[in-house]
């Protein structure tokens, strides 16, 4: 029988943590790696495990989890999110696959995103395939905020699910979206990419024109019309954060001139 770790990063979420660790169970070990919680995440961390590790946070969260990832001690590595769900239905997979014999480096599983409490079931986001199940070793994440999982081998596909419980309310919306976006645009400043006036109404509303319709984010009610909006309320985000990057200095000049005209 093969051994499984489960691998969490954490930072001040008291709130949801619980739920995570409590579908965790089951693993032979859950290992945590903690950038500095000040409330009460490690306490709810250490009724689950002893495998806590103190890691200054390094920018990214792909650098936490490639942190967190060589923690692991056990053949198995499945990384879980702090407002993420084992299904039961996942859950009964990996048991067997510990429980038997296979050739594959890693596996996709799929993920159920709960947007303000529904589960999105259209707008492109499911099903989701993501590949969090690998042998320890053959998997790490590329260094890029939100990158993907790079498995070192073939990959097979469980039909069981890892549940997101992404966004609880519409201040995590918010508040992600300014992190994030920030990131983004950072990125895409650095590559070269030039925003010109029409894309802050364009590429928004095609994002919204392809979720809500095409993608059919309407069945999921008034939530599927709230995530497509902010879906694409962040790409006018990350756009108007280009735009400011590019205009930096331009900004800068004409603020002092008006300060000058002012005083």
């Amino acid at each position: 029988m093969s051994t499984l770790s489960v691998v969490m990063i954490t930072q001040n979420v008291e709130d949801k943590v619980t739920t995570a660790l409590e579908s965790a169970r089951f693993a032979d070990e859950i290992v945590i790696v903690d950038a500095g919680s000040q409330d009460k995440t490690l306490h709810i961390c250490r009724q689950y495990t002893d495998k806590i590790y103190y890691n200054d946070w390094p920018g990214t969260t792909t650098k936490q989890w490639n942190e967190a990832i060589t923690k692991a001690s056990c053949e198995w590595v499945l990384l879980l999110a702090s407002d993420e769900q084992i299904g039961r239905d996942l859950r009964e997979e990996i048991e067997n696959i510990l429980n038997s014999e296979t050739n594959y480096a890693g596996y996709y599983v799929n993920m159920k995103n709960v947007y303000l409490g529904r589960w999105l079931k259209h707008s492109g986001v499911y099903p989701e395939e993501v590949s969090r199940l690998f042998r320890k070793g053959k998997g790490r994440y590329e260094e890029r905020e939100h990158g993907a999982i790079i498995i070192d081998g073939e990959l097979g596909k469980l039909n069981g699910h890892i549940v997101h419980y992404s966004y609880r309310s519409i201040a995590d919306v918010m508040r992600k979206t300014d992190v994030y976006t920030t990131l983004e645009a950072k990125r895409l400043f650095e590559e070269g990419f030039v925003v010109k006036k029409r894309y802050l109404i364009s590429k928004p509303w095609r994002v919204f024109k392809k979720t809500y319709f095409k993608l059919k984010g309407f069945r999921d009610g008034i939530q599927g019309f709230l995530f497509c909006m902010f879906s694409a309320i962040y790409r006018f985000v990350i756009l108007a954060k280009v735009w400011e990057l590019q205009n930096k200095e331009e900004i800068k000049k004409q603020i002092d001139v008006l300060i000058r005209e002012n005083q």
